[in-house]
């Protein structure tokens, strides 16, 4: 079930400085007028920037696609991802094919009773949130 998500946001003045380094590389930085520790909260990642020709500067944070593992294996893995789906991953060395197989064969069983089990855990939740019915005479 997706959620509504909060957006904060903050202003600051200050001066935008855009340089060009010697590796050919555009470099921007955000000079506040008074900085102080604690205005923004910082962050790291890729995403896509814009310098507009009026001077406006615009930057995106790519999304993170990260993955829940709910179970993990001696060689694989089951886990539900950000863009609700479950997934199940084995891994192993290639010279180990022929164990592979038995591998695949157990852990997959394995995963496929946890997810039963899962199942039926959700459906007694929603049967016991619902109000029971009154008998009629």
């Amino acid at each position: 079930m997706k959620q509504n998500k909060e957006f904060k946001s903050t202003t600051l003045s200050g001066q935008i400085v855009v340089s060009k380094t010697e590796s050919g590389w555009n470099m921007v930085q955000m000079l506040p007028d008074n900085p102080c520790r604690g205005k923004v909260e910082s962050f790291r990642g890729r995403g896509k920037g814009h310098l507009h020709d009026d001077g406006s500067f615009i930057f995106v944070k790519n999304r993170r696609n990260t993955h829940a593992t709910v179970l993990k294996l001696a060689h694989s893995s089951l886990s539900f991802g950000w863009d609700e789906k479950c997934r199940f991953i084995m891994t192993g060395p290639m010279d180990q094919l022929e164990e592979f197989v038995k591998w695949l064969s157990t852990e997959s069983q394995q995963a496929i009773e946890f997810l039963k089990m899962l199942i039926e855990t959700e459906q007694q939740m929603f049967k016991s949130e619902q109000p029971e019915k009154e008998a009629e005479v």
